[in-house]
Parts: structure tokens; C-alpha cells; sequence
């Protein structure tokens, strides 16, 4: 699809860079704003490409997470990481059941996270 392309990513955890897709913001076009303030896009959905995989630890993760305190750290590496899939659509195109699911899992690591 020519309105994505691929972004790099510092994970929180690993502190690596990793790659996502992206919507490209020339492609960006709100069809209408709902009265709760959810904004309805036309063409491609940007909501569908905020969360990220790291492709080097499996952390899921959002660009609006902060630093990680070295407990929570601990906490992940001995309990958390190794529990988590591979998503092997985290970095592709994505449909809604797959957005979903990766918001869903990274809704879970800013709960284990502590994230605001």
C-alpha cells in the first residue's frame, strides 16, 4: 500500500531500534469527528499502525511511553518478555482484528509497565 512506510522506532525496554509501518501524514484525512472526539480517517485508518512490536524483545509498546525504572525492568525480563508472541504482522499491514490485538497487548505492558 503507497500510504504507508516504514518508521524507526526506539524500544523502551531494549533500547534497540526497530522498524513499523507508518501512514504517511500527506496521506492523513479526516472524513468527520464524532461528538465523544474520535476522529474518523478516509482511506487508510492511523489508529490501525500506533502500536509497536520490537523486533528484538517482543515488548509491545506505544511512542507515548516513558522510561522504564529498573524494577519494572527486572520484572519483565524474569516474568513478562518471554510470554509474549511474535506477532509476524507487528511490522506489515494491518486489518482491525490485528490492531485489536496489538492494542490489546500493548495495553497489557503499560499496565505491567505502569505507564500513564
Amino acid at each position: 500500500m503507497p500510504d504507508l512506510y516504514l518508521k524507526k522506532c526506539t524500544c523502551p525496554y531494549c533500547l534497540k531500534t526497530t522498524e513499523t509501518k507508518r501512514v504517511l501524514s500527506r496521506h492523513i484525512r479526516v472524513a468527520s469527528t464524532d461528538f465523544d472526539g474520535f476522529i474518523r480517517h478516509q482511506g487508510v485508518n492511523v489508529y490501525l499502525y500506533e502500536p509497536v512490536q520490537c523486533s528484538h524483545c517482543r515488548f509491545f509498546f506505544h511512542e507515548s511511553f516513558g522510561k522504564l525504572s529498573p524494577d519494572v525492568r527486572a520484572t519483565l525480563q524474569d516474568h513478562i518478555l518471554s510470554t509474549l508472541p511474535v506477532l509476524p504482522f507487528a511490522s506489515t499491514e494491518r486489518t482491525i482484528g490485528q490492531a485489536i490485538q496489538l492494542y490489546k497487548l500493548c495495553l497489557y505492558t503499560a499496565q505491567v509497565t505502569e505507564q500513564k
